[in-house]
């Protein structure tokens, strides 16, 4: 479970590998999500505020320098340029699908790309509770489930294999330690997985 006022610390990465006999090769990684801030666009408050956000910016009643802010019920405040980024990049978590790829980079390197693209579709569910549980700082946490599905990676670069081709499996890290590891996809460099997960 997941709380949807997750700390910013909390957060959820893929990784591409290929299996080796020798030893396993990272072949990419996508860029980390925060969970916290990505959960903060189901903020209702906020919604009427990016709505009122939205006009005043179409009517040039804004300052595009200083960006007015957009403020949640909980933490730091959600700005309109980093959440249209995390709807671009990651969908919306009230959607039910919301399928989008992701770009592989150097694992140590998150400017470099390492090549190669991985399909994922994120959703959150809230779960509705009785008793209600604060956090130290008062804050009302709300739990759910984050579902994430990962269908396929493509064009994984076949420069880096002597056959050309990779054994590709997948991993999902939450939190900095690995959550799931798939099974490896024998001889493809655009691998299938279909796997449904749950968190």
């Amino acid at each position: 479970m997941i709380a949807d006022n997750a700390s910013p610390s909390e957060d959820l990465r893929f990784e591409v590998m290929d299996e080796n006999k020798l030893r396993d090769r990272c072949m990419g990684v996508s860029r980390r999500l925060r969970l916290g801030r990505w959960l903060k666009i189901l903020d209702e408050e906020g919604e009427e505020e990016i709505q009122q956000l939205e006009s005043d910016f179409k009517n040039g009643d804004i300052d595009t320098k200083s960006g007015k802010k957009i403020h949640s019920l909980s933490g730091d405040p959600l700005g309109f340029e980093e959440r249209e980024k995390l709807l671009a990049e990651w969908g919306n978590p009230k959607l039910d699908i919301t399928e989008v790829w992701k770009k592989l980079y150097h694992p140590e390197d998150h400017s470099k790309l390492q090549g190669g693209e991985l399909k994922v579709d994120l959703g959150y569910f809230p779960i509705e509770e009785n008793d209600k549980m604060v956090d130290a700082s008062g804050h009302e946490i709300t739990a759910g489930i984050l579902r994430v599905y990962v269908h396929q990676a493509k064009d994984l670069d076949p420069s880096k294999s002597i056959s050309g081709k990779y054994n590709p499996f997948f991993t999902v890290e939450l939190n900095g330690e690995w959550a799931y590891k798939s099974a490896p996809k024998k001889r493809t460099n655009n691998p299938v997985w279909e796997v449904s997960l749950f968190f």
